[in-house]
């Protein structure tokens, strides 16, 4: 199966999916954490992975029941939080407050 995402096309959301919440995660931080743990890191991005992509495919099927929509968005919700946890991310600042190197952005 091959899944590609133009740019500017946002793939389906289902009506009950919550807005995703905004996270700083830097490259670095998931380069470093992956040093660390790489077995770790590995299983959780590609858990998440399957929950994401089993959560878009029920968010576009018709046939697809409301509750299992809402299932599918409370389990990616849950990998995303275990990933998010390993990798020690912190929510995202807003633009004005972001810094790079102590020079505000």
């Amino acid at each position: 199966m091959n899944l590609q995402l133009t740019p500017g096309n946002l793939p389906p959301v289902a009506d009950d999916r919550a807005a995703p919440q905004l996270v700083e995660l830097d490259l670095d931080e998931l380069a470093l954490a992956f040093a660390q743990s790489p077995r770790n890191v590995a299983r959780l991005l590609t858990l998440h992975a399957l929950n994401v992509l089993a959560l878009d495919l029920a968010a576009v099927d018709d046939t697809a029941p409301h509750h299992e929509c809402a299932m599918r968005a409370a389990t990616a919700d849950g990998s995303r939080d275990a990933l998010l946890a390993e990798l020690g991310a912190r929510p995202a600042l807003a633009a004005h407050h972001r810094t790079t190197n102590g020079i505000t952005a």
